[in-house]
């Protein structure tokens, strides 16, 4: 190659790389209950003290979304499936059970880590951080709808003076939205593109601040309908570099992903 066309060559590849950076620098990572749901290059249970605690020791990443369940006595602990046998060394349900009850239950691990109260969150490392409460909005035993006041009292009670978090709630259930933005709370609403009509949900629900959206079911014109309404908007379901790639070509505000560093290979 002459040395006029190698020339050529890196002034693309610099403008390039550029290029993709602009693009997405300004997207926000959320490790997704901690390094990840279903990642199996993590060596720790998602939910877990050390599964966070590893997420938030990577430079880059901004904060992490946890999975939060309200025990029978107020109490919260961080959990993902209704029924506590399917990860487990207990069984039933924790919106039936008491913190003495959960305390000692640990995961079917090799590492036997134990369930996570969320008063032990690793709060002085996600200071400055952005922390996503998913939150569980029924009973893991019945399915009975939970009291959506009650919720709200037992987070506000629990959560540090002094946290410093930047804090998000997950509502999965519309019929909560107005009474967590009545206490306060950024409230992102699951959205499902396939189902919901976001006009509707636009004009019904104008405190949100904004929607979380499943990567395979949303599109790139989803984003930004949400976007020209003033919404953040947050992608999660991140599983694979191609899947990655994927999201971040949509431009979100935020991402939640199971793989940390694959996303921020991408990211950069």
């Amino acid at each position: 190659m002459h040395g006029k066309g190698k020339v050529v060559v890196v002034l693309v590849l610099i403008l390039f790389a550029c290029q993709k950076q602009k693009d997405f620098v300004s997207i926000r990572i959320a490790g997704h209950a901690g390094m990840g749901l279903e990642n199996t290059n993590s060596i720790f249970h998602d939910n877990s003290f050390e599964s966070i605690e590893l997420a938030l020791a990577i430079d880059g990443c901004d904060g992490v979304e946890v999975d939060l369940q309200r025990a029978a006595d107020g109490s919260l602990w961080l959990y993902h499936d209704d029924k506590l046998e399917t990860q487990t060394n207990s069984s039933g349900c924790i919106a039936a059970k008491t913190a003495n009850e959960v305390m000692p239950v640990t995961y079917s691990t090799i590492k036997n880590e134990e369930l996570l109260e969320f008063t032990k969150l690793p709060w002085e490392r996600l200071k400055g951080k952005r922390l996503f409460l998913d939150i569980r909005h029924y009973s893991g035993c019945d399915f009975s709808i939970l009291d959506a006041q009650e919720m709200i009292s037992s987070i506000n009670d629990q959560l540090p003076a002094d946290h410093g978090v930047d804090l998000a709630v997950i509502l999965n259930r519309k019929q909560w939205v107005e009474e967590f933005v009545a206490a306060g709370f950024n409230v992102f609403l699951h959205v499902h593109p396939e189902i919901d009509d976001p006009t509707n949900i636009s004009e019904d629900f104008p405190g949100i601040s904004g929607v979380i959206l499943k990567n395979n079911e949303c599109q790139i014109d989803d984003v930004q309908f949400w976007q020209s309404k003033g919404k953040k908007v947050v992608i999660f379901e991140m599983r694979s570099p191609k899947g990655i790639r994927k999201a971040l070509n949509k431009y979100p505000d935020e991402v939640i992903t199971d793989d940390v560093r694959a996303t921020l290979i991408e990211k950069y």
